[in-house]
C-alpha cells in the first residue's frame, strides 16, 4: 500500500512539474511542497466542506492524475469537480470513456506531453473549456447524482455480495 502511494505521489509530481510555467497552483497536504521547486505554487490544504468546491468551480483547469494502482476507476473527485461547474482534464481510462462522452462532456489526456499541450490549448481557449464545463455539470445532474451512482453500484453488485453467505451470517450472530 505504501509503495502504491509513493508511486502515485511521484507520478503526480512528475506530471505537474511539466506545468510549472503556467501559474499552476496545488492544494493538499504538506507533501505537495516538493512541487514548488518546479514553479508550482503550493496553496496549503483546502477544507472539504466549502473551500474545495469553490476552488474546483473557480479554476480555469482542474487536473486529475490517476493513481497507477487505480487506473480502472473514475475517481469521485471527477464527479465533484464537474458538479461544481469546473473544467477538468482527466487521465484517460476505459471507464471514463464508458460513462462520459470524451471531448464533449469531459476532456482527457493519455501522456504528459498531451497533458501539457491540452493545458496550453485550454488556457488559450477558455470559452471552449467553459462550454465543456457546462456540459460536465449537465451530465452530472442528468446521469450521475449520488442517488443514481448508488443505484448503479447496487444494481451491478452480484447478488451473493449483497448479503453474506450463510456461514458468514452465522459467524456474525455469534
Amino acid at each position: 500500500m505504501l509503495g502504491g502511494e509513493i508511486a502515485a505521489a511521484e507520478k503526480r509530481i512528475n506530471y505537474l512539474a511539466r506545468l510549472g510555467n503556467v501559474d499552476m497552483k496545488v492544494w493538499g497536504d504538506e507533501g505537495w511542497r516538493a512541487i514548488e521547486q518546479y514553479g508550482v505554487k503550493y496553496m496549503g490544504s483546502a477544507d472539504h466542506a466549502y473551500e474545495i468546491n469553490k476552488i474546483y468551480g473557480a479554476s480555469c483547469i482542474n487536473i486529475d492524475i490517476g493513481s497507477p494502482y487505480q487506473m480502472d476507476i473514475v475517481p469521485m473527485r471527477i464527479f465533484d469537480i464537474m458538479a461544481c461547474g469546473g473544467f477538468v482534464l482527466v487521465e484517460y481510462s476505459r471507464e471514463l470513456d464508458e460513462i462520459f462522452e470524451i471531448g464533449r462532456e469531459v476532456e482527457n489526456y493519455r501522456t504528459t506531453d498531451e497533458l501539457v499541450s491540452k493545458v496550453d490549448y485550454y488556457l488559450d481557449h477558455r470559452a471552449e473549456a467553459l462550454e465543456i464545463a457546462e456540459l460536465d455539470r449537465e451530465a452530472i445532474c442528468k446521469n450521475h447524482m449520488i442517488s443514481m451512482r448508488v443505484n448503479h453500484m447496487l444494481n451491478t453488485i452480484p447478488p451473493p455480495f449483497l448479503s453474506p453467505p450463510n456461514e458468514e451470517r452465522e459467524r456474525c450472530k455469534a
